[in-house]
């Protein structure tokens, strides 16, 4: 069961609020007595739109599944894998059957886990990386936009400075691998997903001791790596976003001094400003968690210390920081458990503890108080025609167009939700959409030559 940060924060009432959490925490244990609990996430692994419970005991080195069996309880944890040291949990839907695979990786080789039946859970190996060579970071992409997803993993040599990224296509349920980089650059540090031009296609940015993006074409291939910037400093956890509500992506960078910096895209010549924009001081240097997700409507980034949650909530151009949870200790690991009655809860797990647990809360907010932009204008940029369409193909009452000066003005209606902006010059525009609800909404468009 597949969620993108759109429709998560279109579709749920939730449980995380401002500071519904404060500085208090109130943990139910869910699964106990375990040698040392420390990956977890949350996915639909057996297809039956519930959320299930997947982590790792990385002593016993088994995955284990723990199934919700409706009403968000919980069976017994059943373990699927297990014999070698891991290093990554993923769920992705591989295979295109609408729910998850579960995506394992030790330091060489990724495996996959198969749901086909309550008594069948194939498991097959999907990948394993030359000798010498380590696993540094995994991240999943529909990057066909076909349905099923695939993914992007990096691998470095550190002896010899060198480092790779290999993409697993997913078509069908057929795989491909396709080398999208391979580079004497140093290690790397993350791997990000997400729209970076406007195209609806999901790019991938890779950082490091260097920080790369690859464009996504639409056919699956990408680019050669564009620099985004060169150094040590920026070597950390990153995310793809549009935090100052540009239409443009910004590469986040959380560095290992615990500094939150922002780089700008230029799309008229598909290169980055070199310069970044520090937006945040004094988070932890190193992250046991680091999420880009949503919660109450916003862009959060999720991150916690072995001792606290803090989300980084996006609030007009920056972000403020949330503390959840602190006195946790020994969290290992964090994810975000989506219930059946659309509350969202956090599970984690504690190491000295020994325990799955949950956080308990009983604030809520109503969807109804979110107000979320329906609209989406592609393709962006564009040299003429732009579609505005929304998921519930809301009716149009009237388009304006705002120039950089504040100027307004109207734009030519071609039918079919297609409008017409050749006659415009080159630059940045801002398109005002008003329903026949009265209800306006502001997107930004780029017209080229």
């Amino acid at each position: 069961m597949k969620r993108t940060l759109q429709n998560i924060g279109i579709a749920l009432t939730l449980l995380l609020s401002g500071n519904a959490f404060g500085q208090s925490c109130e943990m139910t244990a869910i699964e106990e007595d375990l040698y040392s609990p420390s990956l977890i996430m949350t996915c639909d692994f057996n297809g039956d739109g519930s959320e299930d419970i997947v982590f790792l005991d990385s002593v016993s080195f088994n995955v284990f599944w723990k199934r919700n069996t409706g009403s968000d309880n919980f069976a017994a944890a059943v373990p699927l894998i297990g014999g070698a040291e891991m290093k990554f949990l993923k769920a992705a839907d591989m295979n295109g059957d609408g729910y998850d695979e579960i995506i394992i990786a030790t330091s060489s080789t990724i495996y996959y886990i198969v749901y086909t039946g309550p008594t069948t859970i194939d498991f097959a190996e999907l990948y394993t990386v030359p000798v010498l060579h380590n696993i540094d970071a995994i991240a999943i992409g529909d990057f066909n936009v076909d349905g099923s997803e695939g993914m992007v993993f990096a691998y470095s040599r550190p002896s010899t400075l060198r480092a790779y990224a290999d993409v697993i296509v997913s078509d069908d349920g057929d795989l491909s691998l396709e080398n999208i980089f391979e580079s004497v650059v140093g290690e790397i540090s993350d791997l990000a997903v997400g729209d970076i031009t406007g195209n609806r296609r999901p790019d991938i940015a890779m950082g490091g001791y260097n920080n790369f993006w690859f464009r996504n074409t639409g056919i699956g291939a990408f680019t050669e790596a564009k620099v985004i910037s060169s150094g040590s400093g920026d070597f950390g956890h990153i995310a793809i976003h549009d935090y100052d509500g540009d239409d443009d992506a910004e590469l986040i960078v959380l560095d290992y001094e615990g500094v939150l910096k922002a780089y700008g895209i230029d799309l008229l010549d598909e290169g980055w400003r070199y310069d970044p924009i520090t937006l945040r001081t004094g988070l932890p240097t190193n992250p046991q968690t680091w999420e880009h997700t949503s919660l109450n409507g916003s862009d959060v980034l999720l991150l916690s210390s072995d001792d606290e949650i803090i989300g980084l909530s996006h609030i007009g151009r920056g972000y403020t920081e949330i503390s959840y949870c602190s006195g946790i200790s020994d969290l290992n690991g964090l994810a975000l458990f989506h219930r059946e009655d659309g509350l969202i809860e956090f599970v984690l797990s504690r190491e000295s503890e020994g325990t799955i647990e949950k956080i308990n809360d009983a604030e809520t907010n109503s969807v109804d108080d979110i107000v979320v932009n329906p609209w989406e204008v592609y393709p962006n940029p564009t040299r003429d025609l732009v579609y505005i369409v929304a998921e519930n193909n809301a009716p149009i009452e009237n388009v304006q167009v705002i120039n950089t000066f504040g100027q307004i003005s109207g734009i030519k209606t071609m039918g079919n939700n297609q409008y017409s902006i050749q006659d415009l010059a080159s630059g940045l525009y801002q398109l005002v959409i008003t329903d026949t609800e009265g209800n306006v909404f502001t997107k930004s468009v780029l017209k080229i030559d």
